[in-house]
């Protein structure tokens, strides 16, 4: 079976979406910035603290798939000094 992110044109589709996302963010910020300019200095409402998460992570989506593309998936090797240990407690069955 073949993992989704190696296939031949994934690359190209995680960048474009990155691309889609850092538009959505920008937009974001469009909206964000005329409902602020819209009354007079006021403590954020919902809908404007929701606006800023949803641009954030837009933002943060779209910067880390557009740059990194398939990469983003790829496996890293942990030192052993952070690789969890099984301990045979939980996962043996058996109980000390």
């Amino acid at each position: 079976m073949t993992i989704w992110h190696e296939r031949p044109g994934a690359d190209l589709i995680l960048r474009l979406s990155g691309m889609l996302l850092l538009g959505c963010a920008w937009l974001l910020g469009l909206w964000m910035a005329a409902l602020v300019r819209r009354h007079a200095p006021h403590e954020a409402t919902p809908l404007e603290m929701l606006i800023g998460m949803l641009m954030f992570a837009a933002g943060s989506l779209g910067a880390a798939t557009l740059a990194l593309g398939k990469h983003l998936f790829e496996n890293t090797q942990v030192s052993e000094r952070w690789a969890t240990k099984v301990t045979s407690q939980y996962y043996s069955g058996q109980r000390r």
